[in-house]
């Protein structure tokens, strides 16, 4: 009886051994086949920036929201603003930035060298603190995106809808005091830095007070109001163009940013009679002739 009572006893000791091996074994299968099949299953593809930045500028597009400023105006500034020092060419930009925005606020811009990449950042300034402040919104990024060369000067300009979406636009600083300065490695330092300083805002208001008084702004806010038009009526953004690139419909009156008043036509000049000297006339001269020979002295 003794055996017997082993023997059951025994029993479910050896079932319960046998069951965890056998459990055991198939979690090592199970894992040998989940590391093969992540092993021969295809990675997800990345998504290229391009693809990133053609995506967000479609969801921009799909929201129908404006622009904070017009982007073409930035980039005409960009490549036709002349200065013959970089701190005075930001100051002129920062200026013509205020002119080209509507709203109330003052923008600041903040330039420095990014990673050895020239890198300019425009602020709406928030707030009544002195100089900028961490509060500040940001409205437009003007970055360089490659090396620079005498001949290839690779750049990118980035704003925003007014509920915040970016939108990229690519383009080339080629043949401006840009693409100067960072070929003569003025923006190379990683110290350079230059911050719109708080001693610069009351200069910033008045000039633009001033501008705003003027016809050029009224102008400028028509520009403005036909930028706004095309990119809400934009199907698509190519990468490498912003709306102001596409012609306007033809039944769309423009108004260039700054239209150069008509040359005065020229006062009629008095033409002098030419004057011909009458050809001189000579007396004649008889001819001489000499006494006849024959008569002789009597």
């Amino acid at each position: 009886m003794r055996n017997f009572a082993f023997f059951y006893g025994a029993l479910p000791v050896a079932l319960i051994a046998i069951l965890i091996t056998a459990n055991s074994g198939d979690r090592e299968k199970a894992q040998n086949a989940a590391t093969e099949t992540s092993v021969s299953s295809p990675a997800a593809p990345e998504t290229s920036s391009d693809e990133q930045e053609q995506a967000a500028n479609a969801r921009a597009e799909s929201s129908k929201q404006p622009l904070k400023i017009n982007i073409a105006a930035l980039e005409e500034s960009l490549k036709t603003l002349r200065r013959d020092q970089p701190g005075t060419w930001l100051e002129a930009f920062e200026e013509r930035a205020n002119e080209i925005y509507e709203g109330d606020e003052l923008i600041l811009l903040e330039a420095k060298n990014n990673n050895n990449r020239l890198q300019i950042t425009g602020y709406i300034k928030k707030g009544s603190d002195a100089g900028r402040s961490n509060n500040d919104e940001v409205v437009f990024v003007i970055e360089q995106n490659g090396d620079v060369t005498e001949s290839s000067a690779p750049g990118r300009i980035t704003t925003y809808t007014s509920g915040g979406y970016p939108v990229y636009h690519h383009w080339s600083f080629a043949d401006t005091m840009l693409q100067y300065w960072v070929l003569h490695q003025i923006f190379a330092s990683p110290s350079y830095l230059y911050d719109t300083p708080a001693s610069r805002l009351n200069q910033l208001r008045s000039s633009r007070t001033d501008y705003r008084n003027t016809q050029t702004y009224t102008t400028q806010r028509q520009n403005n109001s036909n930028f706004s038009s095309r990119w809400n009526n934009q199907v698509s953004v190519p990468r490498t163009s912003v709306p102001s690139v596409a012609p306007a419909a033809p039944s769309a009156r423009t108004t260039p940013a700054y239209t150069a008043p008509p040359a005065a036509a020229p006062a009629p000049q008095r033409t002098a009679p030419s004057y011909s000297a009458p050809a001189p006339s000579y007396r004649s001269t008889p001819s001489y002739s000499a006494p006849s020979s024959s008569g002789g002295r009597r």
